[in-house]
């Protein structure tokens, strides 16, 4: 095979060394789980479940923020801060 069988990668026997069938930055990352910036696709969904923890909490900590302006109305029982949530996602 001339290029390199991982999925994504745009490697090419001809452009540098090859460990069988996998070129030598995907057989790095993939024996050793330092992974780096690539176009493989394993790379890319690493990267993309690493960034989420990110997206995530910043998306609740809006949230947080969104809640916390409520007001404060005479007669009205704020609810928790976990109720308020779940009816965010609720369809309308």
């Amino acid at each position: 095979m001339e290029k390199c069988i991982v999925k994504g990668c745009q490697n090419h026997k001809h452009q540098g060394l090859f460990v069988g069938d996998l070129c030598t930055p995907c057989h790095r990352m993939l024996t050793t789980g330092n992974v780096r910036a690539s176009s493989a696709w394993f790379a890319k969904e690493l990267a993309e479940i690493r960034a989420t923890p990110t997206t995530v909490t910043a998306a609740l900590a809006d949230f947080h923020a969104a809640w916390k302006k409520l007001p404060e109305v005479h007669g009205y029982s704020k609810p928790d801060f976990e109720t308020w949530l779940g009816h965010q996602f609720r369809p309308r």
